[in-house]
């Protein structure tokens, strides 16, 4: 009988295992589980979509079609509800029963609810996460007078530059701290950024923050504790993510990620020459430095096992793995050290693996670097 694998989520790594299964298993059965109504498509080209560089056909990366060609059984605008660990099934929002041999949790995250007190009682609020989300921001910002932009992070300022940058509506930016991103740029980059932001036509209220909002002559008024009076037509924010792991609440697969969690700010992995997966990770309270390679998620849920030091610092494997592992330098195997730079690669907290004994096999999205991110 082949091996029948389950793939929630339908972003980088849950596409990128289940074409690696599909490529060393012609026979096994794939099926894929999407929340979002689309195929595969490019999160990193959003905030261009935003700013109207790109057409949304080259945000997109996979068709329809190419799920059916690679015998992928997709099901969109669905959700696992709940993982039965010892039947080895996952349920679904529609009813479905997907019974597996290896599951792999690949959710990612979703834009935390908006903090300020008020703000449920607006209906124009929209976080920066999915292609619907650009495409609605787009919509309702291009017809607005006003938008208000909250969040001192790298995706307000994405959302302050895409929605200035299409010149329909005045952005008003507010932040709790004295500059963006006060967590990694100085005073004086800060300011420098500000300065540009204001050339721009973007109006800042740092170090100050909503103390509630209401309706006013048919628009949203925010009022903010340092006294400024702003109205608004839409609200866009970015104050980071929550992991989307309800599924597997109380299953043993919910210790694991919590666990993993603990330690996902102290891993980073370097990437090599031609963007291949070299490098190292670091991570407090263990002993060795572990190889990461770019097959090992693939290889954990093939082999319904978690990936352990064979996996990852074995010597390279013929021409392709010994380039791909060139960047690793033997005397450069210590901890990380600082925030990852752009042009790394960081190691994400989104995925994890459920192999053939019900136990949960620890992955890691590998996505570029951004600051603020």
């Amino acid at each position: 009988m082949s091996r029948r694998y389950v793939v929630i989520g339908n972003g980088i790594a849950g596409q990128t295992c289940a074409e690696e299964l599909r490529a060393r298993d012609s026979e096994c059965s794939i099926v894929m589980v999407a929340a979002e109504r689309h195929p595969l498509y490019n999160r990193v080209a959003l905030p261009r979509f935003l700013r109207g560089q790109v057409r949304e056909e080259k945000v997109m990366m996979r068709t329809v079609e190419d799920y059916r060609k690679r015998g992928l059984e997709i099901h969109f605008e669905t959700w696992v509800t709940e993982v039965d660990t010892r039947a080895k099934v996952a349920r679904t929002n529609r009813g479905q029963e997907l019974p597996y041999d290896a599951l792999l949790i690949a959710t990612g995250g979703r834009p935390k609810p908006p903090p300020w007190p008020g703000s449920e009682e607006l209906s124009e609020v929209y976080g920066f996460q999915t292609l619907d989300d650009t495409k609605a921001i787009i919509e309702k910002a291009d017809r607005s007078d006003s938008v208000l932009v909250m969040g001192g992070s790298f995706i307000a300022y994405e959302l302050a530059e895409g929605v200035v940058h299409r010149g329909r509506s005045k952005v008003t930016w507010i932040m709790r701290g004295p500059w963006f991103l006060r967590y990694v740029l100085d005073g004086e980059g800060g300011q420098l950024c500000r300065q540009l932001g204001e050339a721009a036509g973007v109006r800042f209220l740092c170090e100050d923050e909503v103390r509630r909002f209401s309706r006013s002559n048919g628009r949203f008024l925010a009022e903010t504790v340092c006294g400024h009076r702003v109205e608004f037509d839409l609200l866009t924010y970015g104050v980071g993510l929550d992991y989307y792991v309800e599924p597997t609440r109380e299953t043993p697969i919910e210790g694991l990620l919590r666990r993993a969690d603990l330690h996902h700010d102290h891993v980073r992995l370097d990437a090599g020459r031609h963007g291949r997966h070299a490098g190292r990770a670091a991570r407090p309270g263990v002993g060795q430095d572990l190889l990461l390679r770019g097959e090992v998620l693939p290889q954990a849920v093939l082999h319904a096992r978690p990936p352990g030091r064979r996996d990852h610092d074995r010597p390279a494997q013929g021409a392709e793995e010994a380039d791909r592992d060139h960047a690793v330098d033997a005397g450069d195997r210590g901890p990380a050290r600082g925030p990852a730079r752009p042009g790394q690669l960081e190691v994400g907290p989104a995925a994890s693996a459920c192999g053939a004994a019900g136990k949960a096999v620890p992955a890691r999205v590998l996505r570029p670097v951004r600051p603020g991110r």
